[in-house]
């Protein structure tokens, strides 16, 4: 058997239980129970609370053995939230159900009589994609003995500006963003930029300014506090006449009553949330994380106290 029957056998072996597997129709109920699925998949602390884009990928994932789920992965790509409540993910599945899964956006399922055509497609896709993004990597360096090359680089270092950061996080694809692929993302285009010599020492400085604010951040990066970090990185930052609340002050504010010495664990995280975001105080993320991290849905002024503590 030559070398090109044995790779034909083995595309035909891979193939077959993915054709079988799209050809098989799945009810409503399975489809339900598989998004939920994936859901719960990604919410392995069983909070009910976990970020979109997580869901998004998991559904991606699951979409490629069940092609009808693409319906659902464009209704979750298009909700304007960070954060995806189990309650607003199921409602928003039902409703999916109930219109119909069926995808205008659904790769062609593939039948004997055109299987060959559907590989072909599938190649020419994948080809496309790898192109596109190809089309972005930068080109490799020279050698290293190619000093007219490198002296004309030193010439053409990249300035670190507000601009080109914001051009770089909306590359990425979507307005909430994954903080490790910002941070990966970031540290690729250092150590390019390192290497083709177009970063001066001030813009390496601004740029690893900026890595170090997006990893004390949050887990999930949206747009306006990535740009909100660069101004602070960059010194334009802009500042209020009006004086910020003080950390107790937010806690007292999360009281239900002024009486009380405790508050709903929910409600201050959404008051630190609001204080974080006026202020850019970065510390107040890792206090939102003790908080979240508590087991009890309310939270004791005394245990709040104790937390403070790391924080002066």
């Amino acid at each position: 058997m030559c070398i090109r029957d044995r790779f034909e056998s083995m595309v035909q072996a891979v193939l077959d239980p993915v054709v079988e597997a799209a050809q098989t129709e799945t009810s409503d109920e399975t489809l339900l129970k598989k998004a939920l699925a994936a859901y719960d998949k990604v919410d392995d602390l069983e909070s009910e609370m976990v970020p979109r884009v997580d869901v998004r990928k998991e559904l991606e994932r699951l979409a490629m053995r069940e092609p009808r789920m693409h319906g659902l992965i464009q209704l979750v790509m298009a909700m304007d939230v960070i954060v995806l409540e189990r309650e607003d993910y199921v409602e928003l599945t039902k409703e999916w159900l109930e219109t119909g899964p069926a995808s205008p956006k659904a790769p062609p399922v593939p039948v004997e009589s055109n299987k060959e055509e559907w590989v072909k497609l599938q190649q020419e896709e994948h080809a496309r994609r790898l192109a596109a993004k190809m089309a972005t990597v930068p080109a490799p360096a020279p050698p290293q003995n190619d000093k007219e090359w490198f002296q004309s680089k030193k010439a053409e270092s990249v300035e670190m500006s507000e601009e080109w950061f914001t051009q770089l996080f909306d590359a990425l694809g979507d307005m909430f963003l994954p903080r490790v692929d910002v941070e990966r993302e970031l540290a690729r285009q250092r150590d390019t930029l390192e290497a083709n010599q177009q970063l001066d020492t001030a813009g390496k400085g601004k740029l690893n300014n900026v890595l170090g604010l997006v990893r004390r951040g949050d887990q999930v990066v949206d747009r306006d506090d990535f740009v909100r970090y660069v101004q602070q990185a960059l010194g334009q930052s802009s500042t209020s006449a009006t004086p910020h609340k003080s950390l107790m002050e937010v806690f007292e504010s999360a009281k239900a009553d002024q009486t009380d010495d405790f508050c709903a664990k929910h409600v201050l995280l959404r008051e630190l949330a609001a204080h974080k975001k006026a202020t850019g105080e970065e510390h107040v993320s890792e206090l939102i994380m003790d908080v979240r991290g508590h087991e009890d849905a309310i939270v004791d002024v005394t245990v709040f106290k104790n937390w403070l503590k790391d924080y002066q």
